[in-house]
């Protein structure tokens, strides 16, 4: 256990609420993800899981050190597996940690797969599992300025494992960039011992910090996801798998969304006060006017992306929208009424009526 546990019902709501948003985001970078691998094949998933972990790497490991509290003079193994242990646990990964010695340390991403959940994990070919590792752990030695620290996998589900499993060694001499990832297959490991593992400072780390980092987690995955998709692709080719996605998001998740925040009526009002919801959920703001009966107007903005990719990125997010109110209510209207990125942020009007319109 890294952190506490949630003392009273305020905290208990707080952390349902983390969890839903995080599940938000997760779901729809997932989502991309199994959409190039039907639209665009194995390989390109392959560069895509590549390029995302090499980014997200590169931005998050040495700063992520010093949120989590993790001292650099330790050994480079130690300082590399707790990132990995304390980070994910952080985003909603089971974990294990083992520190076999002070250059030989364990970690084990633990069963139900979170990258790829329920059946989706079916259709993910091994050489996704693989590049998973090969895109982040072998680059930690690089990062830390130890050329001899290396990551040897050991388990993957994909290859028969029951979990995921490695660990950080390092090494007598130098490795070369070949040497610094390697896969060796294990029947048996060291036995974790949550005693021994590390865990997060309250005092730096209070719950709604956790449900916060959670909830950012997942975001800034989906963020890298679509960022490292426009740089394979061309803008058109983005969103139209980003549009894809999110329409068979809403088809298989509106009605969970619905349910969470508690609104039960069909109409344009109903419909605005679901987003608003869930816009307070996954840190957008959300405002909703009434402006005749019938008709309701919601302003919406958001520091997704920055505002830094094309306004297609965001118009093939609104099929979320699109396609849930065809769920809600298959007479009522919905559509985009401005578009504007500035200072950094999004934003955008919509238009939601109750009249008759195309059926299902």
């Amino acid at each position: 256990m890294i952190v506490a546990q949630p003392k009273d019902d305020s905290e208990r709501a707080l952390m349902r609420d983390s969890d839903f948003a995080s599940a938000f985001w997760s779901r729809l970078w997932i989502g991309v993800q199994l959409t190039i691998l039907r639209e665009r094949g194995e390989g390109d998933l392959v560069e895509a899981t590549f390029q995302r972990l090499r980014r997200h790497q590169r931005s998050h490991f040495l700063p992520g050190l010093d949120k989590l509290g993790i001292d650099r003079t330790l050994p480079a193994a130690v300082v590399a597996a707790r990132y990995h242990y304390l980070s994910n646990m952080l985003g909603g990964m089971a974990m294990e940690y083992v520190e076999e010695s002070p250059r030989k340390v364990w970690i084990r991403y633990l069963p139900p797969a979170y990258t790829w959940p329920g059946n989706a994990l079916f259709a993910v070919p091994p050489s996704v599992q693989r590049t998973m590792f090969k895109a982040w752990h072998p680059f930690n030695g690089e990062s830390l300025g130890n050329p001899r620290l290396g990551f040897v996998v050991t388990k993957l589900y994909q290859e028969g494992g029951p979990c995921d499993e490695g660990y950080f060694q390092e090494y007598d001499h130098d490795l070369a960039p070949e040497e610094r990832i390697q896969f060796r297959p294990v029947l048996s490991s060291p036995e974790f011992d949550p005693g021994k593992a590390p865990a997060l400072d309250p005092s730096r780390w209070p719950l709604p910090r956790i449900a916060k980092a959670k909830r950012k987690w997942s975001r800034e995955m989906f963020e890298d996801v679509i960022r490292c998709t426009l740089e394979m692709y061309n803008v058109d080719r983005t969103a139209a798998l980003l549009a894809h996605t999110c329409r068979l998001f809403a088809i298989q998740y509106f009605g969970e969304i619905r349910d969470h925040v508690g609104v039960t009526g069909a109409e344009a009002a109903d419909f605005a006060k679901i987003f608003a919801r869930l816009g307070e959920l996954t840190g957008e703001k959300i405002s909703v006017s009434k402006e005749s009966p019938g008709l309701v107007r919601v302003q919406r903005t958001t520091g997704l992306f920055g505002a830094a990719v094309p306004a297609a990125v965001y118009e093939a997010l609104f099929e979320f929208v699109k396609t849930s109110a065809r769920i809600h209510n298959a007479r009522m209207t919905v559509g985009l009424a401005s578009v504007m990125c500035t200072g950094g942020e999004h934003r955008e009007e919509w238009l939601i009526e109750d009249a008759p319109g195309e059926e299902r």
